[in-house]
């Protein structure tokens, strides 16, 4: 149980900035019972409208909170780099418990930006494109509920 704390700390961590680029594009993909406790909840917790959490990566700051993003992003590349380049998974070909979990926050972040959204492209560019292999790979769990 140590072992996953551990491991949910960390990531954790490494995604803290891109919340901020994130929440207010959830608000806009949930349905309308949710979207007013949501936006009272992240609201409360930014403290500040949804609408101002995000900091346009135009701006000095947003480029300075993006380039955190892409950092966070980074640390995770060093541990899918330990698998020597025989897959798309932390442990080569196989796939792990943190694998679903990071599979699962691509998923979040696709379905919340959208495919075509910049912010979802950068990532998928990051570090040689091993987000973009591990968000092919997860593809075969991702599934619309209406």
């Amino acid at each position: 149980m140590g072992l996953s704390i551990d491991f949910e700390e960390a990531l954790d961590a490494k995604l803290a900035t891109v919340w901020q680029f994130v929440i207010p594009a959830v608000h806009d993909i949930l349905n309308p019972a949710s979207q007013e406790y949501f936006r009272t909840t992240r609201e409360k917790l930014f403290g500040k409208k949804l609408e101002d959490v995000v900091p346009s990566l135009e701006s000095d700051e947003g480029k300075e909170e993006w380039k955190k993003v892409e950092e966070g992003f980074a640390g995770m590349a060093v541990w899918y780099s330990k698998n020597g380049g025989k897959g798309p998974f932390l442990l080569g070909e196989r796939v792990s418990w943190p694998d679903v979990v990071v599979g699962g926050y691509l998923l979040w972040l696709k379905a919340a930006w959208g495919e075509h959204d910049r912010k979802w492209k950068d990532v998928m560019g990051w570090h040689g494109g091993i987000w973009k292999a591990l968000g092919e790979v997860m593809k075969e769990y991702e599934k619309k509920v209406d």
